[in-house]
């Protein structure tokens, strides 16, 4: 396996223990995963090289959900 591949593999499963650790059980978490990627490859993709129109409303975005609530602190720090 590549760096670069160990180094997501490794971010998913951080992400899976910090929503475990938070009492969420594991269906719960893989869907907040999932979710949290797609903001991130979303977020990612309006950005160059790729400069494309943004497919998440602003206010719905990674930047504004994912660290909205300080709730969210340590999960946003991971992924914003």
């Amino acid at each position: 396996m590549s760096n670069a591949s160990q180094q997501i593999v490794n971010k998913a499963w951080n992400f899976a223990h910090v929503l475990r650790d938070d009492g969420l059980s594991y269906m719960a978490y893989t869907e907040q995963i999932t979710f949290l990627l797609f903001l991130k490859m979303a977020d990612e993709q309006t950005k160059p090289p790729y400069n494309c129109l943004p497919i998440v409303p602003p206010a719905l975005g990674c930047r504004t959900t994912c660290c909205s609530k300080v709730a969210r602190a340590r999960r946003c720090a991971a992924i914003c």
